[in-house]
């Protein structure tokens, strides 16, 4: 009889400890495994699932977004044809940043609308550079210098093609890059330059 009382004092003693340890940990009280943190995903307005790379612990946007963010931002600007070009600029050389061959689609864009922009041509003349179309960048450089033979963008690139042809060329980009730095001494141009002369020079 004893044994009989007991019994279901013990039991119950027992499920208000348990009951206690769910409290105190935190843990669920089914058996659901917990999703590691790099594992962690989140649904996006259109439904699918973003995940954070393993062992990152954060939830990424989807790839692209940010390009996608420029590329629209270039659109609409270059639908107002602003009669400055700086700002498509700076978004075509942002848009190149993410894929080199949209970068030179867009400056071609630049340079269809702002012909007679020496800037807007050397810009192109860079991104084909870039993309590693050394003959058309220097047919599209020749253009922008034509418009503006000062240009310190136009001149500093004139050096980077010029130090691909070898010694006696590298010789000559030190002089283009040298007069970049004396006529544009605060521009960015002349800091690449003055950057360009240090790591040649520094061999």
């Amino acid at each position: 009889m004893g044994a009989s009382i007991y019994r279901p004092l013990v039991l119950g003693l027992l499920l208000i400890a348990a009951l206690a340890g769910f409290a105190a940990t935190g843990k669920p009280s089914d058996d659901t495994p917990e999703r590691p943190l790099g594992d962690t995903a989140s649904t996006t307005t259109g439904g699918g699932d973003t995940t954070a790379p393993t062992g990152s612990g954060l939830v990424t946007g989807p790839p692209g977004h940010g390009s996608a963010l420029v590329r629209a931002e270039f659109e609409t600007t270059l639908a107002k044809q602003p009669k400055d070009p700086s700002a498509l600029l700076l978004l075509a050389a942002e848009i190149a940043q993410f894929d080199g061959e949209e970068g030179v689609r867009s400056h071609e864009r630049l340079v269809a609308v702002y012909p007679r922009s020496a800037a807007t041509s050397a810009a192109l003349a860079n991104s084909l550079y870039e993309a590693g179309k050394l003959e058309d960048s220097r047919t599209t450089l020749r253009r922008a210098l034509r418009l503006h033979p000062e240009l310190p963008e136009g001149r500093l690139l004139r050096g980077k093609l010029l130090a691909t042809d070898g010694p006696e060329g590298l010789g000559r980009a030190l002089g283009e890059w040298r007069q970049v730095i004396e006529q544009a001494p605060a521009s960015p141009a002349a800091r690449e330059a003055a950057r360009l002369i240090q790591l040649h020079e520094g061999r």
